[in-house]
């Protein structure tokens, strides 16, 4: 179980995608949650001294988008504010992140995108490119690619986000993640997260006692919910290696 958090996310879709998987996951917004889970309401600078395997990072577009490149003259501050926060968020001392954001400034004055992807690339029948910056993650791939249907709807079904009406809201449901898209993040970039060590400490002592512990060389662990994997390296004879390899039901779920 590893601890991920969330940073600029109120519609709590993408922490309640690792929080299904078992993770402890948090969101973090100035804004309130729209649906019940572990959320900090307040500045992300708060929660960026505790320790996280993981963080998913949403900073606001506003002067960041291409989409508003036409009124960047009259922004240079904001815009600046706005690319410091990004560096903050890329620069934390954490050890896997990914920061979204589509295409723009972030790409010019911090580095290019490791990723765009799609909304139709992860079932949705809509377009809506997003910049995926990431350390020390993989590339997000596809689960469900839908273009050929998707290029069959009216301009305002799957441009859907284009075409929203002007209004006070415009901007929140124009920044919420695709459900497909949290949950492969989920499904991919969870089972690279560590395990809570203490829980499963039994079962992996239980494990290795069959070898000499002078034999072992490591142990290492992979989250694979709802399992996990253990791998045991052990050195016979300085030249060949035996490698145990365990799936075991994680006692976190079944405690639940």
């Amino acid at each position: 179980m590893g601890r991920v958090l969330v940073a600029c996310e109120y519609s709590g879709r993408v922490r309640e995608a690792f929080a299904a998987q078992g993770h402890d996951a948090w969101s973090c917004d100035m804004l309130p949650t729209e649906q019940p889970g572990q959320h900090y309401q307040g500045d992300v600078r708060d929660m960026l001294a505790q320790e996280w395997d993981l963080m998913v990072c949403h900073p606001p577009c506003t002067y960041l988008t291409s989409a508003g490149a036409r009124w960047w003259p009259g922004r240079q501050a904001e815009q600046a504010e706005a690319l410091d926060f990004v560096r903050l968020l890329l620069g934390a001392n954490i050890p896997r992140i990914a920061l979204e954001n589509p295409a723009g400034r972030i790409g010019t004055q911090v580095r290019k995108a490791d990723q765009y992807v799609h909304p139709w690339q992860f079932g949705h029948m809509e377009t809506k490119t997003t910049g995926l910056w990431l350390v020390g993650l993989p590339h997000l791939t596809p689960t469900k690619v839908v273009r050929e249907e998707m290029d069959k709807l009216p301009a305002h079904q799957k441009h859907r986000v284009h075409y929203m009406s002007p209004g006070p809201d415009r901007w929140k449901e124009r920044s919420r993640t695709f459900e497909g898209i949290a949950l492969a993040m989920a499904e991919q970039w969870g089972p690279l997260l560590p395990f809570n060590r203490e829980i499963f400490a039994y079962d992996i002592e239980e494990i290795v006692s069959e070898y000499d512990p002078g034999q072992i060389v490591s142990i290492e662990c992979a989250q694979r919910l709802p399992s996990f994997r253990v791998l045991v390296t052990v050195d016979e004879d300085g030249n060949s290696y035996e490698y145990l390899d365990a799936a075991i039901a994680a006692q976190g779920d079944s405690n639940e």
